[in-house]
């Protein structure tokens, strides 16, 4: 039996599941926060107790540099999170007012998770980047150029909305692999985005994607980039420390290494509630609509049969690899539905009724496993 402890403070949201004996318990922590409710800048004592309190940390806690060439303050009200506000006040702007926030619990690479925040930034237009946000899973520490993580040892991913693509990154060892992806034409000028990142600790790889012009609610993809296979990064022509390399090792990557959820930019680019929910409940959205209908049907029965090695994308619901009647299963459960919203570490709802379309289109796919079962 599970018991559910839920406690309250600064905005913040801790779940923790007490699981039976002999159950595995997690370490990294599901977590919600608006960041709307702190006050003052990272450069204040009572800013960063009351930030820690609340499960996360800063890369850097420095204020305006002595030769004016950085000022990584993180400012707060009730707006959210502000980066790079105090340098352009200072009179700079750019890569110099750049900074990271951090979850303190630093090992999230060891559980599945959905971890969302939305963003308010004016990104620029194609040729013409103004602001840059960055969103992901590592060490999360201003390295070369500003950008997190870059040209370190440590393993990472992020993604980094950019005008008219949504591009995504991965490193080991100082091997950078960026993705452009495939364009996004309405991804310019000023918005409030919601980035989401869906991990996958079975499989290793982790499906970036965004809402644009977020209003607030339940998350609504409009573009999914492709799944991001985080086994292995792969550079033919040489990415910095060389071709190829792997995020996970036991003594030279992830689980070892940090895989702290982070979130940063510049130019006052602004961030607000942020929430991650580990161990992800099984998903039945295999496209990423946040919608479970009869498309994702049609994706489960063209992955039907796969037994090692499947994606989400493929029709895999439960995470174990394998496209079979379970996930048929969870399908069924789950129509109608957006499941696996990082909403759901605030609320727990009841699962509806299947409808009689979805009765109809669980017959049809129970049907279809028989006569498949009997073809072969």
């Amino acid at each position: 039996m599970k018991r559910l402890s839920i406690a309250t403070g600064m905005g913040v949201l801790l779940v923790a599941a007490c699981l039976a004996p002999g159950a595995s318990i997690q370490a990294a922590s599901s977590l919600s926060n608006s960041l709307q409710e702190f006050s003052g800048n990272s450069t204040l004592p009572t800013t960063q107790a009351a930030v820690a309190a609340a499960g996360f940390d800063f890369f850097s806690t420095d204020g305006l540099a002595p030769d004016f060439t950085s000022n990584p303050t993180v400012t707060f009200d009730s707006a959210g999170a502000h980066f790079g506000l105090q340098y352009a006040l200072d009179g700079g702007g750019g890569d110099g007012g750049r900074n990271y926030m951090r979850t303190i619990e630093s090992d999230y690479a060891t559980t599945s998770f959905v971890a969302e925040i939305t963003f308010e930034a004016d990104l620029g237009e194609p040729g013409s980047p103004l602001m840059q946000v960055f969103f992901g899973m590592g060490s999360g520490d201003t390295a070369l150029f500003g950008v997190p993580d870059w040209s370190t040892q440590f393993s990472s991913t992020f993604v980094a909305p950019e005008p008219g693509f949504f591009k995504t990154w991965s490193s080991a060892n100082d091997i950078n692999r960026w993705n452009d992806n495939d364009p996004v034409a309405a991804l310019s000028g000023p918005g409030t985005h919601r980035l989401r990142m869906n991990y996958n600790a079975t499989t290793r790889s982790i499906v970036y994607s965004i809402d644009m012009n977020y209003a607030g609610g339940a998350f609504a993809a409009d573009y999914t980039a492709p799944t991001l296979d985080l086994n292995t990064v792969n550079c033919p022509q040489g990415c910095g420390g060389g071709t190829d390399g792997t995020l996970y090792d036991e003594s030279d990557g992830w689980p070892t290494e940090p895989s702290r959820i982070y979130w940063g930019g510049d130019d006052q680019a602004i961030f607000r509630d942020f929430s991650v929910v580990v161990g992800t409940p099984a998903s039945a959205n295999f496209n990423g609509d946040s919608l479970v209908d009869g498309a994702d049907l049609l994706i489960w029965q063209r992955g039907f049969g796969i037994n090692a090695g499947a994606t989400p994308a493929q029709g895999d619901a439960d995470g174990n690899g394998a496209v079979n009647a379970a996930d048929l299963t969870i399908w069924k459960d789950q129509f109608g539905t957006a499941p696996a919203s990082a909403a759901a570490v605030v609320a727990v709802s009841a699962v509806p009724e299947p409808t009689t379309a979805a009765l109809l289109a669980l017959a049809i796919g129970a049907h279809w496993i028989r006569r498949r079962a009997a073809t072969t």
